[in-house]
């Protein structure tokens, strides 16, 4: 049975998944996400909805992902054209998130290589 590994784009570092999960096949692997994507938005699906679960094979390879926003059953009420546009707005909430978070990261090191360049000692914040 192929392993499937599910990983977590929150809009920072993410959470990836160690283990992996036997299943029978992608479609499993795609109800299985899912359901892991409900669970982890339960009552707290406006914070989570731009939340997104890569799903992966043994070697590492993306073969889909889910996007919370797609299986959020709190705005299953909308319009398809405006749930379409919430979905796209958390698409892209993540994205900046991501972008935000990579771009700290790089002004973090940067000051840190600055900072041995200049023979000074470099604390962790």
């Amino acid at each position: 049975m192929p392993r499937y590994y599910f990983n977590l784009r929150d809009g920072t570092a993410g959470v990836s998944d160690p283990d992996g999960t036997s299943l029978p096949d992608d479609a499993a692997a795609s109800e299985r996400a899912a359901q892991l994507a409900r669970e982890l938005m339960r009552q707290s699906e406006v914070k989570r909805r731009h939340w997104q679960l890569d799903v992966c094979d043994e070697r590492g390879k993306v073969l889909f992902n889910l996007p919370f926003a797609g299986v959020d059953r709190t705005i299953d009420h909308l319009r398809p054209r405006t749930r379409q546009l919430v979905e796209d707005l958390c698409q892209n909430r993540r994205k900046l998130a991501e972008a935000v978070f990579e771009a700290r990261l790089l002004i973090l090191s940067s000051r840190a290589t600055l900072a041995r360049s200049k023979g000074k000692l470099v604390c962790a914040r």
